[in-house]
């Protein structure tokens, strides 16, 4: 489990990876959100709080992950740690997503590869 956060948190993923984990999750978030759970209600009404409470339940995880796709790619640009609020800053969040990471090892690993790497992307 420590290693699985560790991957989610602690290294580094390049632009293409970056983009295709965001728009992963958001694919995911709006089929879930969007499709599924609302029509959960149809068929459950008397279940209004278990579905609203899985709705909830999805916004975090959709905020958790997307954090760690931003503080991943921080680590690539930068190498800093402590910048988890990149999306919520503008004057950084566009920075992230365009600027080509450090080609140097830094404390976070090894500059990633190129090309799209999902299981970097999700964390294994």
């Amino acid at each position: 489990m420590h290693k699985f956060f560790h991957n989610l948190f602690g290294t580094r993923i390049n632009r293409s990876s970056y983009f295709v984990g965001v728009l992963i999750t958001i694919d995911i978030f709006l089929i879930v959100n969007v499709f599924i759970l609302p029509n959960l209600i149809k068929y459950f009404p008397n279940q209004i709080f278990i579905i609203l409470l899985l709705i909830v339940i999805s916004y975090i995880l959709q905020g958790a992950f997307l954090t760690s796709l931003d503080v991943r790619r921080w680590h690539d640009c930068t190498g800093e740690n402590w910048l988890t609020l990149s999306r919520f800053n503008p004057n950084r969040g566009g920075n992230i997503s365009w600027t080509t990471g450090e080609k140097i090892i830094n404390k976070f690993g090894e500059p990633p590869k190129p090309g799209v790497d999902l299981k970097k992307i999700f964390g294994f």
